[in-house]
């Protein structure tokens, strides 16, 4: 990234602008990036549950669906107790706890990486019925939880 202002960066590579701000000292980082096709997106630092029980973490775990892609995905546990997300295309990923119902697992393609939002819904009663996913390339992808 490039400076080109106050708190504001240029991504070279994607060509998108990037910029950071707190509203007050003791808020959450915020980022705003628009990029080259119009697209905005507003993101914020949430707060790392560093010792995520195995009781709350289990909750997340199912079988999703994507109607628009028609692509399942599954939230399991690994050997070593940790939640991960694991689909028929894909190495499995560690998800990493990211605040109140949202987690981070990072992506590759070639050289390039960079973190998917997985921010888990709830319904009414405050059952996990569902996973929204984002990142540069894709904003607020459902996966309905089937199982």
């Amino acid at each position: 990234m490039e400076p080109v202002g106050d708190g504001m960066f240029k991504d070279i590579e994607y060509d998108a602008l990037i910029q950071f701000s707190r509203p007050h000292r003791d808020a959450c980082m915020l980022m705003n990036i628009w990029l080259p096709d119009g697209e905005h997106m507003n993101l914020k630092k949430g707060n790392t549950i560093v010792n995520a029980s195995s009781e709350y973490l289990s909750q997340f775990t199912g079988e999703y669906h994507s109607r628009h892609l028609d692509f399942y995905c599954r939230i399991v546990f690994n050997e070593e107790g940790e939640l991960v997300i694991r689909r028929p295309t894909i190495s499995d990923k560690l998800l990493i706890p990211d605040g109140k119902d949202r987690f981070l697992f990072e992506m590759q393609d070639g050289d390039a990486g960079w973190y998917v939002i997985a921010e888990f819904t709830r319904d009414r009663k405050g059952k996990v019925d569902g996973i929204n996913m984002q990142h540069v390339r894709m904003m607020h992808h459902r996966f309905e939880k089937v199982r």
